[in-house]
């Protein structure tokens, strides 16, 4: 058709070129020609176009390997992983330990904020069948003012903070507190209420190993996400990939990388896995000091026994004084007693991390149990971010803990974790090498310096071979040329 195309072109350009236009007669019967012609070469354009779309839609029905089925399970179950958590208690399930980190660390033109993180904590008492009033919030008078006015919606909220603010400046510090009171008053109830949802949750899984079950349901969503053709040409056609990094050449080259080997499936499926370690690797590397501040820790488990009920018993002696100056109207003495208990809580926080530490990790946990711990307890990241510079001026950074702590969750449910499983927190172990000798026993290119020098270089090879072989080959980079020029053509 195009030869055709081509040749009516050259005989209609010899015909106009013949026709006199010398005159209005001769130019009229120019200009009916030309558009005798016009129409003759819309008709063609007419059919082209005609024939591009149904290439393009006939080469557009892939099949999508995506089970939306356990896409729904995964996300589902993802909302419930936290009640999975054998380290930690209903206080950080429920999330007090954030909620009450962020109404520590206020900003007065933050109040709004300040009031719904107050709010959020009364909800999740409501969420527990205890209602809340203001006359609950009597840790001091000023505490029993505002609780009382936010309980009440009233309306002058901000003026009310205005004249309380300038009396008592520690006044959120004095409602956390109250809150934290209240929670250890009720304990036992928030942490039957989370049994009884983690019992609910338990009962409708296929598994008895619910964690595992989640990474396999990630790995087989994962995995058909990779091999989905409609997916996959998707990101071809909305320029996330370039069609050139898929060229034959640069397949090639990116394969001799890893291998001397015929380019095959096994190989390919061992390089995927290499890169999967690599992208472990570097994590590793991310929380290496937070690794080796709970190897210091747990040299020093056996110093932390009985530390967090002694704590405990000092809190409740001085929350009696409390009421009692309270009840004698001493502000001054009042206000000093709840910076001690403000710095005993704080504390107390920490202490239940080292007796969970104590009583959790031994010399047959390995480094995957530290970094599971240590993502169960917001107060340590954030004691070990400050302490070790991870981030500065702790006092606005609360959601760079926050994302450190989720980047740490990530990474303990990551189903493609392989290394870390199985080396304990006691080992002392040179990794790379460990990762290298894996690899080159599938005949790979790796050697240790390359982990830290080219690790990003490995999971782009990689990701590129992986794209090639499970979608760029199944349509051929010819057809998706086609499409992607085709939608470009017709849309201008």
């Amino acid at each position: 058709m195009i030869e055709e195309i081509k040749n009516r072109i050259e005989v209609s350009k010899e015909v106009l070129d013949t026709l006199p236009k010398n005159n209005i007669k001769n130019q009229q019967k120019y200009d009916e020609i030309l558009l005798q012609q016009k129409q003759i070469f819309e008709r063609y354009k007419f059919e082209i176009i005609q024939e591009i779309l149904k290439r393009k839609d006939t080469y557009m029905q892939l099949e999508d390997h995506v089970d939306i089925d356990i896409a729904t399970k995964m996300k589902d179950m993802k909302k419930y992983l936290y009640l999975l958590n054998d380290y930690n208690s209903s206080y950080e399930k429920l999330s007090f330990d954030k909620i009450l980190y962020k109404l520590n660390h206020f900003y007065k033109e933050e109040l709004d904020e300040v009031n719904n993180n107050i709010l959020n904590c009364i909800q999740i008492f409501k969420k527990i069948g205890i209602e809340l009033t203001g006359n609950d919030f009597n840790y001091s008078p000023f505490t029993n003012r505002y609780m009382t006015a936010l309980l009440e919606n009233n309306e002058d909220i901000k003026d009310i903070f205005e004249e309380i603010y300038w009396q008592c400046p520690d006044l959120f510090i004095h409602i956390e507190l109250n809150i934290k009171y209240l929670y250890y008053v009720n304990k036992k109830i928030f942490d039957r209420y989370v049994e009884i949802v983690r019992n609910n949750f338990l009962s409708v899984l296929p598994s008895e190993k619910p964690l595992a079950y989640y990474k396999s349901l990630v790995t087989r969503y994962d995995e058909s996400v990779s091999r989905s053709l409609r997916l996959g040409l998707k990101k071809f056609m909305d320029k996330e990939r370039n069609l050139k990094d898929y060229s034959e050449s640069n397949i090639k080259k990116c394969y001799s990388f890893f291998t001397d080997e015929p380019y095959s499936d096994e190989s390919v499926e061992e390089i995927i896995k290499m890169a999967r370690s690599v992208k472990e690797y570097q994590e590793y590397v991310y929380f290496k000091p937070l690794i080796e501040d709970i190897k210091k820790l747990y040299e020093g488990k056996e110093s932390y026994k009985g530390n967090l009920k002694k704590k405990l018993k000092e809190i409740q002696k001085k929350e009696k004084l409390v009421y009692r100056y309270n009840r004698k109207n001493k502000i001054n003495k009042l206000n000093n007693l709840l910076k001690e208990l403000d710095i005993l809580y704080e504390e107390m926080n920490f202490d239940l991390f080292l007796e969970s530490l104590y009583n959790n990790l031994n010399e047959e946990s390995s480094i995957y149990d530290a970094l599971y711990l240590a993502s169960s307890y917001f107060t340590y990241i954030v004691k070990y971010a400050i302490d070790n510079k991870v981030v500065e001026n702790d006092t606005k950074k609360v959601e760079d803990f926050i994302a450190i702590q989720d980047r740490l969750k990530a990474f303990v449910v990551n189903p493609y974790n392989t290394i870390f499983n199985n080396i304990l927190l006691t080992d002392d172990r040179n990794i790379p090498f460990i990762i290298c000798d894996r690899y080159k026993l599938s005949n790979l290119n790796i050697n240790p310096e390359m982990l830290d020098e080219k690790a990003d270089e490995i999971i782009t090879n990689a990701e590129i071979i992986e794209v090639y072989n499970k979608v760029v080959s199944k349509i051929t980079t010819k057809k998706i040329d086609f499409i992607i020029n085709s939608i470009e053509l017709l849309n201008k």
